[in-house]
C-alpha cells in the first residue's frame, strides 16, 4: 500500500516537472531569446562562411612622404677647379713667351738657312696655336702636344748649346748661349712640367715614365760623349790660318830651305 502511494506521489511529480519545462518554454521571453539567438547563431555562421570564401582584401599601406636627399657637394671641387684653372693659365703663359721668343729668333735662323728658320718659325706658329687651345679646351690631345712639342724643342737647344747643331750646314759648331734662347728653354721646360700637371692620373704616369727615358737617354748620351763639343773643326777648317787662305783664295806656300853653311856661319855683333 504504501509502496505504491511512493510510486503515484513520484510520477505525479515527475509528470509535473515535465509540464513546468513546458510552460516555461512555451512562454513568450523565453522563446524570442532563443529565436533570437539562433538568429544571431545562424548570422554568425553565414558571415563567417561568406568571409572565407570571398578574396583577401588588398592592403593598403599609407603613403609616406620622402624627403628628397640634399645634393652632396664636395668642399676640393672648388679648389681643383681653381687651382686647375691658375695651372692653364700659367701655361698660357710660359707657351706665349716661348712662341714669340721663337718668332723673334725666325729671321736670322732663315738667313743662315732655310731649315733653321722654319723650325723656329713653326715652333712659334705651334706655340701660339697651342695658347688658343688652351683656352678653348685643354684636352688631353691638346697637353700631349704641347708636352711633346716643347720637349723637341729644348732637346734641340741642349744638343746645339753643348755637343753642337746635329744637322744642316753648320753641323758640330756650338751655339753660343743669348738671352733670348735662355729664356725660351726655361719658358718650355716650365711649360712640360705645367702640362703634365694637367694631365688625368693615367695618362700623366705612363708620360712621367715616357720622360724619364728621354732623360736616361740623354745622361748616356752625355756620358758616351755624344754632346760634347767635337775637337775637329767645322766645314773641313784646318787652322784658322788655312781658312784665311783660303777665304783669300791663295794657298799656303811651302818655307824656303836653309843650307848648314848659311845656318852655322858666324853672325856679326848685335844680330839674333
Amino acid at each position: 500500500m504504501d509502496l505504491s502511494k511512493s510510486a503515484s506521489r513520484r510520477d505525479a511529480l515527475k509528470f509535473g516537472l515535465l509540464r513546468s519545462a513546458d510552460a516555461i518554454s512555451d512562454a513568450p521571453p523565453v522563446r524570442a531569446f532563443a529565436v533570437t539567438s539562433a538568429s544571431m547563431s545562424a548570422a554568425f555562421e553565414t558571415a563567417v562562411q561568406t568571409s572565407a570564401a570571398a578574396p583577401a582584401a588588398p592592403v593598403v599601406e599609407a603613403a609616406v612622404p620622402v624627403q628628397p636627399r640634399p645634393p652632396v657637394t664636395s668642399t676640393h671641387a672648388p679648389a681643383e677647379t681653381a687651382s686647375s684653372s691658375s695651372a692653364v693659365s700659367f701655361a698660357t703663359i710660359l707657351s706665349l713667351v716661348a712662341a714669340v721668343i721663337n718668332l723673334r729668333v725666325a729671321p736670322e735662323n732663315l738667313a743662315n738657312w732655310w731649315g733653321y728658320g722654319a723650325i723656329y718659325l713653326l715652333s712659334g706658329v705651334a706655340g701660339l696655336a697651342l695658347v688658343g687651345l688652351l683656352q678653348r679646351r685643354a684636352s688631353g690631345a691638346v697637353l700631349q702636344a704641347g708636352i711633346w712639342g716643347s720637349l723637341v724643342m729644348l732637346l734641340m737647344y741642349l744638343v746645339s748649346h753643348t755637343g753642337g747643331i746635329p744637322f744642316g750646314p753648320d753641323t758640330g759648331l756650338v751655339r753660343a748661349v743669348d738671352p733670348l734662347g735662355a729664356v725660351a728653354a726655361v719658358a718650355e721646360a716650365g711649360l712640360v712640367v705645367v702640362l703634365c700637371g694637367l694631365l688625368a692620373s693615367r695618362a700623366r704616369r705612363r708620360t712621367l715614365n715616357l720622360l724619364a727615358v728621354v732623360g736616361v737617354a740623354l745622361w748616356a748620351a752625355a756620358f758616351a760623349g755624344v754632346l760634347t763639343p767635337s775637337s775637329q773643326p767645322v766645314n773641313g777648317s784646318v787652322h784658322s790660318l788655312g781658312s784665311h787662305f783660303s777665304s783669300s783664295g791663295s794657298s799656303p806656300r811651302p818655307l824656303p830651305a836653309i843650307p848648314n853653311s848659311v845656318r852655322n856661319a858666324p853672325r856679326p855683333n848685335g844680330a839674333g
